[in-house]
């Protein structure tokens, strides 16, 4: 820029000054001068501005190139697909991502391809209103109009690959600064997790109100399962106490006693399902007989087979380890509800058969498989699929048709589950359904019987006639029979009985069916009777000098699955002596058949024993509920038992200290005022050693020894609580507290009967 400046008096104009006018000259040259001095001001704020302006170019060509380089960054790390399009829809740009995904090793591959020759791999280009189409239709506008569209679509251009993913597609044409279309841009926004993220909220939102559905419905269906026992509890005790008919009163007392136990399973499955939900379900393993506790819940069961006219079968496999080690009370409480639903979902006069058997042993392991079988209404796949989640049953129908909490499956699934075995369901809907579940016990230390009646005696004389109209139970039999080691034939009726009877002789025992086809087993025993009496006269009259001969000495035994109290009279008139209610068991019918032959029955002695005398024992009972104290002096009434009574801890710890050796036993409730029975158990456990200490001269510290250590020192009183705290946790507290056992209320007789012959032993006194 200097250069062009050189000389600045070319600036100048010329001037022609006379000669004789020396201040005129003066005058112009100091003019001259001034004006020289603003035209090199002039330039030099010239050449500054220029420098000013290069330096602003070269920083603006720095920043220009910058901003190039974080817009080709960002455009090359987008997770979007971007495209540019020149006016005839071939590529003239790309992002990276979209090269990668559809599998190019750069851009030369398809730079300047039309955008058919591209897509044609990923998608339908064919078609004329296809939805890439459509979108280059605006591109294509002859008015030249701005325009974009948008599209939503799967694709995968991972060709192969098979991982498709869903698109939101913009499409946006490009005007130059003349206004015309010069080309178009295309985005492709990958919506896949979100559309999955807003599916998976979906779901979420919908099974969170189907959940809040069912528990709605599952409070519904336990406030009705709660208040139909009560209704009938209150209804039955207003009719009772109104009612002067015995038969009535009895009838109501029955009534009520059935809805207590209803509503006891309820309340039972509700604390399980809790103690699931928290985790805290727990096993507690002990050794038992596996066919005894059958035969306990067989007996639960029958009355209502009975209430049905329902046939029950049991299949008992005969390598059955005769004890398991294994926690009964749940095993018995899974086999409880699959033998209740069926019976409740099968109909009059349908069948059900509780069957076991051994699948495997591996050293003193074996896998026991259950099943029940029945020929009710059967369930759909889609019943099936939900059938073991908790608060819920088949359907919503069922609840209200057959009752029920829908939580026994769910329970007996868990309970299952942590014995280490599984439960499975076939099921023909409106054919009936088979549960089954198999679980690995270890074997208890019981020997195994060879058999069932008396050895040394021979069983092959004995002659055993079975008359059933059914041939499974005819089968069933003869099994048990050849186990036993007993000559057994059967008959499929009466007449075909008598037949028997008449070719082959008098048998010495009978079992007969009562309810069969043609004669019923009433009839056919009256005429075995008449048979043996007439066989009897002819044989006297055969022999006229010879002493009489009695009629054959034998028996005849019922086997039903009725009430023997419904057909007692009639079956004794007939000369029916013994009854065996179905299903059988090997054990019940060899029982029955010692006690024929006069070799005793244990099971028969001990169910005559209904109450121990316990005539010279006294109890302590500390229950600060009056009812409870009635129901407890009036159940023990006949056991000639005295009981005192406490109404709280503070009472019963004084009454004990005032007389410890008039007490036997002490019955301890825990929730009491003033003292509960935890407190009240440890003082009196404290007052014990203090006086054993005492008498052997030691000196005690309560505070250095626990209750347990207390009861092995100390000659004690058996203290057992009697409480509706029933919990795993529950039970040890009390041991730990130095309690010996549990009784869990509601009472149950059985165990308090138990109880007693197992801490006031007989003739002990």
């Amino acid at each position: 820029m200097s250069s062009t400046v050189a000389n600045p008096t070319r600036l100048l104009p010329e001037a022609k000054f006379p000669p004789e006018d020396p201040e005129s000259l003066r005058k112009e040259n100091a003019r001259l001068k001034r004006r020289l001095e603003r035209i090199e001001a002039t330039l030099e704020r010239n050449m500054a501005i220029a420098d000013t302006q290069a330096g602003l170019n070269a920083a603006r060509t720095v920043e220009q190139q910058k901003q190039q380089k974080y817009m080709d960054m960002l455009l090359q790390s987008s997770p979007d697909i971007m495209i540019l399009f020149d006016q005839g829809g071939r590529f003239s740009y790309c992002t990276d991502v979209f090269i990668k995904a559809a599998g190019f090793h750069n851009f030369s591959q398809i730079n300047g391809r039309n955008y058919k020759d591209v897509f044609g791999k990923f998608t339908d280009v064919e078609t004329e209103n296809s939805w890439i189409n459509l979108m280059f239709g605006i591109l294509n506008n002859p008015q030249g109009e701005h325009g974009s569209l948008q599209a939503e679509e799967v694709l995968d251009f991972t060709e192969g690959a098979e991982n498709p993913r869903k698109y939101t597609i913009h499409f946006t044409t490009m005007q130059g600064s003349h206004g015309t279309v010069e080309g178009a841009v295309m985005l492709f926004h990958d919506i896949t997790e979100i559309e999955k993220a807003r599916s998976d909220a979906e779901e979420a939102r919908i099974a969170a109100e189907q959940a809040n559905q069912v528990k709605s419905e599952f409070l519904a269906n336990m406030s009705h399962e709660i208040r139909t026992p009560m209704n009938a509890i209150i209804g039955m005790t207003g009719i009772a106490k109104s009612s002067r008919n015995i038969e009535k009163m009895l009838y109501c007392i029955g009534k009520i006693n059935d809805s207590s136990e209803h509503l006891l399973g309820v309340i039972n499955d509700i604390l399980d399902m809790s103690k699931i939900e928290a985790n805290k379900l727990e096993l507690s393993y002990t050794e038992f007989d596996f066919v005894k506790m059958l035969i306990k819940m067989v007996n639960v069961i029958n009355f209502r087979v009975d209430e049905k006219h329902q046939t029950f079968n049991v299949r008992l496999d005969r390598d059955l380890p005769p004890a398991i080690i294994c926690d009964e009370q749940r095993l018995s409480q899974v086999i409880a509800n699959l033998l209740s639903n069926a019976v409740k979902f099968t109909p009059e006069k349908g069948t059900i058969t509780l069957s076991a058997k051994k699948l495997a042993e591996e050293g003193e392991y074996c896998t026991i498989r259950i099943e029940v079988q029945d020929t009710g209404i059967g369930l759909t796949e889609e019943q099936r699929g939900r059938l073991f989640q908790s608060f819920q049953q088949a359907d919503s129908s069922i609840s209200r048709k057959f009752g029920g909490t829908g939580l026994g499956l769910a329970i007996s699934k868990r309970i299952i589950e942590m014995m280490g075995g599984t439960i499975q369901v076939t099921s023909v809907y409106g054919s009936g359904s088979n549960f089954a579940f198999s679980i690995r016990v270890k074997r208890g230390k019981a020997e195994p019987r060879h058999s069932l009646l008396k050895e040394g005696v021979n069983w092959g004389n004995l002659r055993c006639l079975v008359v059933d109209d059914m041939p499974d139970i005819l089968e069933y039999f003869k099994e048990l029979a050849d186990r036993i080691g007993v000559f057994c034939d059967t008959a499929s009726g009466g007449q075909e009985a008598l037949k028997k009877i008449e070719e082959n002789g008098p048998y010495d025992i009978y079992f007969v069916d009562w309810k069969m086809p043609g004669m019923d087993g009433v009839e056919l025993s009256r005429r075995i009777k008449e048979s043996e009496t007439q066989t009897a006269d002819v044989q006297n009259l055969a022999k006229p000098n010879s002493a009489k001969l009695p009629p054959a000495k034998s028996v005849v035994i019922m086997i039903s699955a009725q009430d023997w109290n419904a057909i007692e009279e009639e079956a004794q008139a007939a000369g029916i002596k013994k009854f065996i209610q179905k299903p059988l068991f090997a054990s019940t019918i060899a029982d029955c058949i010692k006690d024929c032959l006069g070799l005793g029955s244990a099971l028969s002695r001990e169910s005559t024993e209904t109450m121990t005398d316990y005539t010279g024992f006294r109890v302590l009972m500390a229950e600060d509920i009056e009812i409870n104290r009635e129901i407890v002096l009036t159940v023990l009434e006949p056991s000639n038992l005295e009981i005192d009574c406490a109404e709280n801890g503070v009472q019963a710890v004084e009454m004990f200290i005032s007389n410890p050796d008039k007490y036997d036993m002490i019955f301890m409730d825990i929730h009491m005022p003033e003292m509960d029975g935890y407190e009240a158990t440890r003082k009196i456990r404290e007052f014990e050693a203090n006086r054993t200490a005492a008498s052997k001269g030691l000196e005690f510290v309560p505070t250095a020894q626990t209750p347990t250590q207390l009861l092995r020192r100390a000659s004690h009183v058996p203290i057992i609580a009697m409480t509706a705290n029933v919990f795993r946790e529950d039970i040890e507290k009390c041991l730990a507290a130095g309690m010996d056992s549990h009784i869990g209320k509601p009472l149950n007789f059985d165990d308090v009967m138990q109880i007693l012959t197992q801490y006031l032993p007989k003739n002990s006194r």
